[in-house]
């Protein structure tokens, strides 16, 4: 696997699996690695529906410039709707890495069995047409543009007429308009791009036939798509489209009808023959929206093949049905534009392919989303800066202990059924049955968030202090976050529907709203309040119930759109099944044991986790507090940012990529995937160390000054600015140890997994004692607490290690700690922080921002050094992102 694949863990969530008996395992998004002849390296992945029809028909889906197989996977709905249908999905990848665009613009790619990118995606085809004696008559192709080079499709029906039969571009540009007079392959065309490539029909209509001269055989049909407010690719370049392929065709170029507003507004169907359909967008930008609907009726998708039979019935009501009669078993009955019988032949059940809203474009989908979780951290991070300037520290070492109630309700309530769920091996039903079940199990952490948000509320009220509950407003806001943790549980069945189908993307855009909201609410009431009367940390209270009500609102909406598309409910609802695997016909019984393993090992990990603001409201003051809090809110401020995303992520991809992993004998060799995963694993772990060296240096001169600047000198003066510089020594055990815990909860065993729980607890008796120690013994304070958590992450890394060394020797693998250890950056970045403490070049903190450019300054020569010692594995990690390899 590229190593592209693991530097995009920070962004999306990959997965594989060991190959079985088929080319792919059925159900999943796997990479083939030979297809047959590839002239241009072009990377093939492959989906194979679990429910395949007999002689299944070919899809070809091609990603957009700066996307990928992976990103056009999850950002459309080939792969969902092959369940229902039966098809294969093909997904290629461009070798073009510098924009990850197509090569539209060179002769090979131009030209039938020229060698270039097209070649390669026709001999995938062809391979898969063999494999699984597919139907070759029902072959199409389809994609969407991003800058031009995405009109592959386009291309695609031009040079290889013979295997295509239908395609859809959207957003694209005539086939040979981006051609290169230097035949440069990836070459951008600004001409055709603005427009300007201005053509007759009948000189359109020869460059298509010029791509495979001599054929004289059926062509495939197309659609077209565009918006007339392109700025990347001029609408011009629509109607040059027309102009080809109703040149290619013998079409009048005066469409035979016009149909405003379809599939939807602002957008205008005109169709010029049986084999041309042409759609836009007015006002359309060049992020075009997509009908997957209207793709499936194009491509002749209508009657679904035979699903496994189950409980689960679609309710939903069809619309636009105006048709009598007795629809036959299985076949369609009702849905968009559906005129035919609604009524299906007893005692049979019949398919109603439901009514769903426009997706969002692709594009959005693509990048989007991530610019919108930038933008949240970004929003957060101002507001929280404003935020302090009417916060003292008392004020928000109680906001603190809140936030660790409502944080321990949400976590003994869903984490153990998250890991269980993420760790659930899919059965042979249907994907309906499959995603029901992964709904009902999400209603257990309601259930169970109910009882542990009042007994933990109890708790809190019965062991607060006197002086503590004087606060104003802080049982009425104790309150307020309990009713908080429930609303965000109520979201639980939608959030982890969508990690199982690995839609991460649902989860950015939720979150994101999420966190913009409280920030307003909360910073705005506590505006208020400054000018008007103290109500305490109620301003956070209100801030959290308006975070969990975003949450809910946007997990609602998307999982409604999927469950109409599939076709199961967001409720509870029976599932019956021949094996019995579930538990009152809710419940499956695999996942609800596993969670219950991992319950105890949950709670003693949780008390593990925030057991830093425990010990610090039974050991320390108030005012210690607040200043432990914002030292370790912008301490932890990479770790959420950076290291979060890629714990979860790994969790999620070495879940799925060693699920079918099992023990070899001694001397025998590891599988594909168990070597795959030990290279992604010890690449990921030398990054976090090199990164890891830095902070550890810079970090601690760099801490005081910084915080000074951002929070206020009243701040810094609370002694926050040093446990902020002791705090960046943690940083890297807490990477490490989420890093390694990550693969850990992916693999082990029940079994290994309570003796996981019971080194926990021994752990957690070791913190305690060692805060004990440092704030109580040795009066360290809130510094103290930092140094027991490095203790405590430092035996929890070091059981990992262990862990991780044995799991790799029992499948065939060694996994060497000592080649993690860059030893020579290690070595200069130590002597750079002796250098930096002897020179005393933080020690000026009246002037914040000359002591930064210092630094800064004293920085470039340690970042250096490691470029220069670490050049041959950065390169390494560079040259493979492209996808070439390194020359030794």
């Amino acid at each position: 696997m590229k190593l592209s694949t693991i530097i995009s863990l920070w962004v999306l969530a990959f997965f594989n699996t060991v190959l079985g008996a088929e080319v792919v395992p059925r159900a999943t998004f796997t990479e083939v690695t030979s297809y047959g002849d590839n002239p241009t390296g072009t990377r093939m992945w492959l989906y194979v529906p679990r429910n395949l029809a007999s002689k299944p028909a070919v899809v070809v889906g091609i990603h957009w410039c700066s996307g990928s197989a992976q990103a056009y996977y999850q950002g459309s709905m080939w792969a969902t709707y092959a369940e229902t249908y039966g098809y294969i999905v093909i997904y290629p990848q461009t070798p073009y890495t510098r924009d990850n665009c197509w090569d539209v613009a060179s002769k090979m790619t131009l030209t039938h069995n020229g060698g270039g990118n097209s070649n390669s995606v026709a001999n995938m085809v062809k391979f898969v047409l063999k494999e699984y004696s597919a139907d070759a008559s029902r072959v199409f192709v389809t994609g969407i543009s991003s800058g031009a080079m995405m009109t592959a499709q386009n291309v695609m029906a031009a040079t290889y007429p013979d295997i295509f039969a239908a395609g859809i571009a959207y957003a694209g540009v005539p086939a040979g308009c981006f051609m290169s007079a230097d035949d440069v392959p990836g070459a951008w065309n600004s001409t055709c791009s603005s427009g300007q490539s201005i053509w007759t029909q009948d000189q359109w209509a020869n460059v298509v036939k010029n791509m495979y001269p001599g054929y004289n055989g059926p062509r495939p049909k197309m659609q077209i798509y565009h918006g007339s407010a392109d700025d990347v690719l001029n609408v011009q370049n629509y109607y040059e489209t027309i102009k080809q392929w109703t040149g290619v065709f013998g079409y009048s170029a005066t469409p035979e009808s016009t149909t405003p507003n379809f599939p939807r507004a602002p957008y205008t169907k005109y169709v010029y023959g049986d084999k041309l359909q042409t759609f836009l967008g007015q006002g359309v930008t060049h992020s075009i929206d997509v009908f997957p609907e209207e793709d499936l009726k194009w491509f002749g998708f209508v009657n679904p093949v035979q699903p496994s039979p189950t409980t689960i019935v679609t309710s939903a009501a069809p619309t636009n049905t105006a048709g009598t009669g007795t629809a036959p078993r299985w076949s369609q009955c009702g849905g968009n534009n559906w005129s035919g019988p609604t009524q299906c032949a007893s005692p049979y059940s019949c398919v109603k392919v439901n009514d769903s809203s426009p997706p969002p474009s692709m594009l959005k989908g693509a990048s989007l989303l991530i610019t919108l979780q930038l933008l949240s951290r970004l929003v957060t991070f101002v507001a929280n800066q404003l935020l302090l300037r009417y916060l003292t520290a008392p004020l928000l070492g109680l906001s603190t202990q809140l936030e660790v109630y409502y944080l321990s309700v949400l976590f003994f309530a869903r984490e153990s059924l998250r890991v269980a769920i993420q760790r659930r091996s899919e059965g042979k039903d249907a994907a309906s049955v499959e995603s029901q079940a992964v709904v009902n199990l999400g209603y257990l952490s309601i259930g169970l968030g109910s009882f542990v948000s009042l007994g933990l509320g109890w708790m809190y009220l019965s062991y607060a202090t006197e002086a503590t509950l004087q606060t104003p407003y802080l049982v009425e806001s104790l309150y307020l976050y309990g009713f908080a943790a429930m609303v965000e549980l109520l979201s639980e069945p939608c959030f982890v529907l969508m990690q199982t189908r690995l839609q991460f993307g649902t989860r950015a855009a939720a979150e994101s709203i999420a966190t913009f909201l409280r920030c307003i609410f909360v910073f705005g009431s506590a505006v208020w309040a400054s000018k008007n009367s103290d109500i305490g940390v109620l301003p956070f209270a209100l801030g959290q119930i308006t975070y969990g009500a975003s949450l809910l609102l946007v997990y609602i909406v998307s999982g409604y759109q999927l469950a109409s598309s599939i076709g199961f409910s967001l409720l509870p609802r029976s599932i019956t099944t021949k094996d019995g695997r579930f538990w009152g016909s809710l419940f499956d019984r695999q996942t609800i044991g596993l969670a219950g393993s991992m319950m105890a090992q949950s709670v003693v990990k949780h008390l593990l986790t925030q057991g830093d603001t425990f010990l610090v409201s039974l050991l320390a003051s108030t005012n210690v507090q607040g200043a432990y809090a914002l030292a370790n809110n912008y301490g932890g401020l990479l770790a959420r940012l950076l290291f979060q995303p890629v714990e979860e992520s790994s969790r999620s991809y070495f879940s799925r990529l060693l699920s079918s992993a099992t023990p070899v004998k001694e001397g025998g060799k590891p599988s594909p995937a168990v070597t795959e995963a030990k290279q992604n694993l010890q690449t990921l772990l030398r990054l976090y160390i090199l990164l890891s060296s830095i902070i550890v240096n810079i970090g601690p001169f760099a801490a005081p000054p910084l915080l000074a600047l951002v929070a206020g000198k009243q701040w810094a003066g609370s002694g926050a600015g040093h446990v902020l510089a002791a705090y960046c020594f943690y940083i890297p055990f807490l990477a490490l140890n989420g890093l390694t815990e990550s693969f850990v909860a992916s693999v082990a065993t029940e079994a290994e997994v309570h003796k996981q729980s019971g080194w926990m607890g021994a752990f957690s008796v070791m913190f305690a004692s060692s805060a004990f120690l440092f704030m109580r013994i040795y009066p360290l304070g809130a510094i103290g607490l930092v140094l027991a958590n490095i203790i405590n992450m430092a035996c929890r890394i070091i059981w990992s290690g262990a862990f991780i060394k044995r799991f790799f020797k029992q499948h065939g693998a060694e996994f060497k700690i000592k080649s993690l250890l860059p030893e020579s950056t290690l070595g200069v970045s130590i002597a750079t922080a002796i250098l930096l403490k002897q020179l005393k070049i933080a020690d000026n903190a009246d002037q914040p921002i000359k002591t930064l450019i210092k630094i800064a300054g004293s920085a470039i020569p340690l970042l250096l050094l490691i470029l220069v010692l670490e050049r041959h594995f950065i390169l390494e990690c560079l040259n493979s992102v492209r996808g070439r390899k390194v020359k030794q």
